[in-house]
């Protein structure tokens, strides 16, 4: 029973306004880790570009959006201060690409544990997720 609800839970679709947001997850980190990552597929289904333009949550001191670029042939975490959804598209945050990152962790999540991370949009709606901490070794 619990595997169907947690499968349940991390298949759900949550909805805010013309925003989605699909299979949304947060890595376990070891203990004494002070930073995690975030990752989600927004779905816009308005017919306008919608930027996720902030977000925050309980379980950790700051949260920044994020994206990864070379500089000099050498990968880089940048932080950004918007991430658009385009009109009818997607936006994907996953491993290595774009991204949610999490600093000051202020408790040690383990699998299955669920938080919530709320984002401000920039049509002036916001969308409150609820994330599935999945383990290191999870494949994706």
């Amino acid at each position: 029973m619990k595997t169907i609800i947690s499968t349940f839970l991390m298949s759900a679709t949550l909805f805010a306004g013309a925003i989605t947001a699909k299979d949304p997850y947060v890595r376990v980190m070891p203990p004494g880790a002070s930073a995690s990552a975030g990752f989600v597929v927004f779905e816009n289904s308005s017919d306008k570009d919608i930027k996720i333009i902030g977000a925050n949550t309980d379980f950790a001191g700051t949260t920044e959006l994020h994206t990864h670029e070379i500089k000099e042939g050498i990968m880089q975490m940048r932080k950004v201060e918007s991430m658009t959804v385009p009109a009818k598209g997607k936006l994907v945050l996953k491993p290595h690409g774009k991204h949610l990152m999490f600093f000051d962790l202020k408790k040690n999540l383990k699998p299955n544990d669920k938080v919530q991370i709320k984002f401000k949009l920039s049509n002036d709606e916001t969308l409150d997720a609820t994330f599935m901490a999945r383990d290191l070794k999870s494949k994706h």
